[in-house]
């Protein structure tokens, strides 16, 4: 069974599509020049094997690599799961192949992990998180819980939108914290908590700086929302000037909320993640009218105009955002196949509510608990992950697909759970 596992593993992940894919975002990974605003994990991984391996060959190396950790994530995945339900053999390579889904969303093109890309790494080590997460769940132990934080923590410095992965650690620590010292000790530990997270944000907030990419999202949310009497809105002259020359420099290509296309495929004209080089070019215009009078740095005008656009148009931005959250929910468990595009609406509503029923049924049929608390830790993470991701950056496919193999698995052991039990109740009743 193993190794039909990992046969398959291996003519999944390294055969299948372009053996190595340089992609648009990888320049600003691969050169030294181009990093500003990227998280420094992924460039040291990619360093890491330029270095040992040269330029002539490094890139061969980082896909061997990534290729080898999605095949051993996997395999783990699907070892935990084999080894706690007693699955059999073809069970367990059935799951091994549902857990290559979320590695198969662009082929036969290119696999995931052959593009230098940080989801390349990133749909692996997210597999051991959630291996960590339910650990905890079932088993309730503070090492597997440092675990989880451990692996989210290495997310956080790869992937800017993994950092929702913190803010589920502290759910779980308050949950393991209650399960372990009781109910009544609730109030003391969500006090508890909040006080220590609020102590550190407190004593380091002074250290902590912005980073570019957070501003460059900020500006790419807030002022795709504008409205051009959203220049009252700043005081001094040099930001009404900069605000009107990225305004109409984004209004002429057509990047505003009001050119949005109505309908079903609205959500790709939702938002223009590259307005920052419009304020960039709107400051070197200002500077070129107005040599020497501009004191503020790019980083706090870029700030800024995201910021008070924003917040003056944050019920469209809500808007905005469901509808982005719309195509994600899609995307995190099936895919966004054009010619019917409405009935993947349909079949995406009727896998979610499918999942929660399983649930509920598994628990109402005295069925195993663990595979309940798989279920509800699998759709809790999706709908953190689709929401999180559309409130603060751009849903994008390969942004919320982390868990599509996990929530199948879920699926099937949860059909599998029930017809068991339905099957015991019947027998008994014979």
């Amino acid at each position: 069974m193993y190794g039909i596992m990992l046969a398959l593993g291996v003519l999944f992940y390294f055969f299948p599509g372009k053996w190595i894919s340089v992609e648009k975002d990888s320049v600003s990974y691969l050169n030294w020049e181009k990093r500003e605003g990227v998280l420094a994990g992924y460039p040291a991984f990619l360093d890491f094997f330029r270095n040992l391996l040269t330029e002539k060959y490094f890139l061969h190396g980082v896909v061997v690599m990534q290729s080898l950790l999605a095949l051993a994530c996997t395999f783990w995945f699907v070892y935990l799961l084999k080894k706690e339900f007693r699955l059999k053999r073809v069970e367990a390579v059935f799951l091994y192949l549902l857990s290559m889904l979320p590695f198969s969303i662009y082929l036969p093109e290119v696999g995931i992990t052959h593009q230098i890309m940080t989801e390349g790494i990133t749909y692996s080590l997210f597999y051991l998180f959630f291996i960590a997460v339910i650990k905890t769940v079932w088993t309730v132990q503070y090492r597997w819980y440092w675990g989880s934080v451990v692996i989210a923590t290495l997310l956080g410095v790869i992937r800017t939108q993994m950092l929702f992965l913190q803010v589920l650690c502290i759910l779980l620590l308050i949950w393991i914290s209650v399960k372990r010292l009781g109910k009544k000790n609730v109030g003391i530990i969500v006090g508890l908590i909040t006080f220590l997270v609020a102590g550190m944000l407190f004593k380091f907030s002074d250290r902590i700086q912005i980073p570019s990419q957070f501003n460059t999202v900020l500006v790419a949310r807030g002022f795709y929302e504008a409205d051009p009497e959203d220049v009252d809105l700043f005081e001094d002259d040099m930001m009404q000037d900069i605000f009107m020359k990225t305004y109409q420099m984004a209004d002429e290509d057509g990047h505003l909320y009001q050119h949005a296309e109505p309908g079903l495929y609205m959500w790709r004209d939702l938002v223009y993640d590259k307005m920052r080089l419009y304020v960039a070019e709107a400051i070197i215009e200002y500077d070129m009218e107005n040599p020497g009078l501009r004191e503020s740095g790019e980083e706090a005008i870029v700030r800024e105009l995201g910021i008070k656009v924003l917040i003056n148009h944050l019920d469209r931005y809500f808007y905005h955002a469901v509808r982005l959250m719309i195509s994600s929910f899609i995307a995190s468990v099936f895919f966004q196949i054009e010619p019917i595009y409405l009935l993947c609406h349909f079949i995406t509503l009727f896998l979610y509510v499918s999942a929660i029923a399983a649930c509920l049924a598994v628990r109402r049929l005295n069925g195993d608990k663990r595979v309940t608390e798989l279920g509800v830790v699998t759709l809790g993470i999706l709908v953190m992950m689709v929401v999180t991701v559309n409130l603060m950056f751009i849903g994008l496919q390969r942004y919320v697909v982390y868990g599509m193999g996990i929530f199948y698995c879920a699926m099937y052991l949860m059909g599998r759970e029930i017809i068991k039990r339905r099957l015991t109740i019947v027998c008994n009743k014979i």
